[in-house]
């Protein structure tokens, strides 16, 4: 039985398991993890997979084993160049023996083509090549010539080796049917054989590993190094054949169509059952045009569940969450630039409603959802039985399939937009069960919620509607996730249990069928109970508190499991009488509070806890630095093992509060609005200000010195209060011009630079004396740039930064007087070099 293992192994997962060992990944899937992330291994695991029975076609028709190497690379250069063209993707092998038989046929033809020269011209002659009636040629022709549900089942089992299982599983056909059709393709190719003069009275050539040197060099003439010779057959082939005809029947189109549409056009399906002579005659009519997706919106959305086999998936539901709209209302810049730039849309300028739409896939896998408005981008939900829950996007407009990889996505996976009308293949899952028990009575753990994902590099994110809460006796099931790329729960115990959260990997697992097994142990720590109040009134408080342990904990070592990542153990703080309890680990962690009213001190505490850094603004905690600058109270915690309960008090300081009114240079009211603003030296405070008011408040400011600044952009004033701790209420801050500073960006040989950035300098603390830019400023062509808003008073730092690390000062404690414009003249910038760190 599986038992679990920390979160360390997401070290230890590699690429290849990132979606299942090869073993039991579809073709499809294969060929579209090449295509779209140029991965060899799997297109290596394709040419292992197929390659013997595409070597022994080429062979029985090619008797010069150097021209049957060369058919054999460049059969898979065409799948490569042509997969997108294919449909049911599970039928791999009877396409790939289509191509391979015909460019053997067309390379036979070219080397007798240059048998006849040769001889014509009294040259030497080259080993000969079979004539199409030996008996490869005539076997393999004869093969072609099969109807297509006849022609599978003997290449699938006769050609490659599978078994009946292995081959009605592939082909999603039951064992009978399968069964049925092989006696009669044997029979029906015996009686074609027969007719010509020809008695198969041995089987069919088995399949036989392809030398590793040959896989090696196909692999790498799909990326662009082909023999001279394999490159000249798949020019030639593509000119003279038209692959988008070769379509494997009998299994669903999958979603690698839609993948590799850029590559592929549709056409009329052959018939399976039309002679190969009259298929070949339609292939070369003129083909119809293909069918354009029309650019109108739509107000409903149709698709099609499939399993990985290309199975439809019955009773699936997919669910709309939300909907997001582009600025203008409609879909085509924002197309053009998710195709350019490539994010998902949480990244993109977008408006979104919570509207929610539902449909449910019938026995045929489709699903239709109406009343959708039109031109919108939907992140919908699927789920379903036996397959693997996922989030999509939908554009409510029949447009293409959109494929883009998200820049800040770290594990290079590409994000999908479907289109109105789309098929999606969804990932086998298995139930995960288990139960969760304490790691040292035993005793079950009732009340604990369960999330989960796969495992994906630099993503730790539950996978959304993957949830479950343990039962009284501990037992929990999970449905949605697949085990191919192993799994990642996190678990988070019951308010009032001394249990942290803790995360738990399982590795990638073959699939199979029924439940897998996933028992969790935690271990028990220790609980903080306390109350949050108001320093000033004693007043309790509503907040959240969260914990986190200081990567120093000697008793890390004892709670392996205990790495919170995003979920971190935090709790939340009741009203009405402030009080918390929250579980920790032994040994020295920390316990922040932050109240829902945002007009208290921020950091408190800070001082004196050792082990600030004050460079990063943040504690060395496990797993990952803690900011505690966004809290209002921080306290240290060490206790012992073996004690049960610490208590704990914390209390929210809501330091000064100032009034006031801002006036112009003229000493007339200024009302705040539209571009008129009040700046803290603290991001977290909150100024008040009233729209047509001239009055502001500041609440939560801390003791001593402070600065507050004012900015009225549609008449560029700006203006400050220095303010000592001692005054008196209200107070007027009166506004004059701002400043301005102009100049110009070079390099060491007094070159414009135009590829840099400038911002503000980044401090330890806030400082009563520096200011920040108000906008950023830009650099044009030339290397110039003007910085706006300045306060007048205020020195300003600000930095440069160019590509390659070039960094450098643009502004050194630069001070401005009212309404003054300085120029800094040429500042230079030095270019990176290689030999910089």
């Amino acid at each position: 039985m599986p038992t679990a293992s920390g979160s360390g192994t997401l070290g230890q997962i590699q690429r290849l398991l990132e979606e299942g060992t090869f073993t039991g990944v579809s073709d499809a899937r294969l060929l579209e993890r090449f295509v779209t992330r140029r991965d060899e291994a799997a297109f290596t695991a394709l040419v292992e997979r197929h390659g013997a029975m595409v070597r022994n076609t080429c062979r029985a028709v090619l008797k010069d084993p150097s021209a049957a190497d060369d058919a054999f690379q460049a059969t898979f250069v065409l799948l490569f160049r042509k997969g997108g063209s294919i449909q049911g993707c599970e039928a791999l092998g009877g396409w790939l023996h289509r191509v391979a038989y015909r460019v053997a046929l067309q390379a036979g033809a070219a080397a007798a083509r240059r048998r006849d020269v040769e001889s014509a011209a009294g040259g030497l002659r080259v080993a000969e090549s079979p004539a199409p009636d030996d008996l490869g040629g005539l076997l393999h022709e004869e093969i072609e010539r099969l109807p297509e549900r006849l022609r599978l089942p003997l290449v699938l089992c006769d050609l490659e080796g599978m078994t009946r299982d292995q081959a009605a599983e592939r082909l999603g056909w039951s064992e009978g049917a399968l069964r049925g059709r092989l006696a009669k393709g044997r029979q029906l190719l015996r009686n074609r054989l027969t007719r010509r003069g020809i008695t198969l009275a041995v089987p069919l050539a088995p399949p036989g590993a392809v030398p590793k040197p040959l896989v090696t060099t196909t692999v790498q003439a799909v990326a662009g190094g082909a023999s001279g010779a394999a490159a000249a057959l798949v020019k030639a082939f593509s000119r003279g054949w038209i692959l988008t005809r070769l379509k494997v029947a009998g299994a669903a189109v999958l979603v690698l169509g839609t993948t590799l549409a850029a590559m592929s056009y549709e056409s009329d399906p052959i018939d399976p059952d039309q002679p190969i002579k009259e298929q070949e005659a339609s292939a070369r009519q003129v083909p119809k045009a293909p069918v354009v997706p029309t650019n109108e919106p739509t107000d409903h959305v149709v698709g099609r569940i499939v399993d990985l086999e290309g199975r439809p998936v019955a009773g699936a539901m997919v669910n709309v969450k939300w909907l997001y709209t582009p600025p203008d209302g409609k879909l085509d810049a924002w197309i053009d630039t998710i195709k350019r730039l490539g994010k998902e849309p949480y990244g993109l300028n977008l408006n979104h409603t919570r509207e929610r739409f539902s449909a449910s896939t019938g026995r045929d896998g489709r699903f239709r959802i109406d009343a959708m408005p039109r031109d919108r981008i939907a992140v919908a939900s699927i789920a379903g039985p036996g397959i693997e829950t996922t989030e999509v996007y939908i554009l409510t407009r029949d447009v293409p399939t959109i494929r883009t990889k998200d820049p800040q996505l770290v594990d290079g996976r590409a994000i999908i937009y479907y289109g109105a009308r789309f098929d999606h293949a969804a990932a086998p899952a298995r139930p995960i069960v288990g139960t969760i028990r304490d790691q040292d009575t035993g005793a079950p753990i009732p009340g604990v919620h369960i999330t989960g994902m796969p495992i994906l590099s630099g993503s730790l994110i539950p996978t959304h509607d993957v949830e479950a809460t343990s039962d009284a006796q501990g037992r929990y099931q999970i449905q949605g996730l697949s085990l191919s790329r192993g799994i990642r729960l996190f678990t988070e115990a019951p308010i009032g249990q001394p249990y942290v959260n803790c995360t738990f990997d399982s590795p990638a697992v073959e699939p199979k069928p029924g439940p897998f097994t996933f028992d969790l142990a935690l271990k028990r720590g220790i609980l903080v109970r306390g109350r949050l109040t108001d320093k000033a009134t004693g007043r309790p408080l509503e907040g959240k508190v969260i914990y986190h342990a200081f990567r120093d904990n000697a008793y890390l070592g004892e709670f392996p499991n205990s790495q919170q990542n995003t979920q971190v153990n935090r709790v939340p703080i009741s009203g009405s009488d402030g009080r918390f309890t929250i579980a920790a680990l032994p040994g020295r962690g920390l316990i922040a509070a932050r109240a829902n009213e945002e007009r208290y001190l921020h950091g408190l505490g800070i001082d004196s806890i050792k082990g600030f850094d004050r460079a990063l603004r943040a504690f060395n905690t496990y797993p990952y630095y803690f900011i505690p600058s966004d809290q209002h109270v921080i306290a240290e915690i060490n206790s012992a093992p073996g004690k049960d309960v610490v208590d704990l008090n914390l209390e929210a300081d809501p330091g000064r509060t100032v009034t006031g009114t801002m006036v112009d240079p003229d000493g007339q009211p200024l009302l705040f609005g539209n571009g008129v603003e009040v700046r803290t030296l603290d991001v977290f405070q909150n100024p008040q200000q009233t729209p047509g008011n001239p009055t502001f408040v500041v609440t939560g400011l801390p003791s001593g010195r402070y600065r507050l600044d004012f900015i009225h952009r549609g008449r560029k004033l700006a203006g400050s209060l220095a303010l000592r701790g001692d005054e008196t209420d209200p107070l007027t801050a009166q506004l004059q011009p701002w400043g301005t500073v102009i100049g110009r960006v070079v390099d060491e040989e007094g070159k414009p630079r135009t590829d840099v950035e400038i911002f503000s300098t980044t401090r330890e603390r806030p400082d009563p004396e520096a200011g920040d830019l108000v906008e950023k400023p830009t650099v044009d062509g030339e290397g110039r740039f003007r910085i706006e808003g300045l306060v007048p008073g205020v020195k300003y730092d600000a930095l440069g930064s160019a590509p390659k690390k070039a960094t450098g000062p643009i502004l050194k404690s630069v001070q401005v007087e009212p309404g003054e414009v300085k120029d800094l003249g040429d500042v230079v910038l030095p270019t990176w070099k290689k030999d910089q760190n």
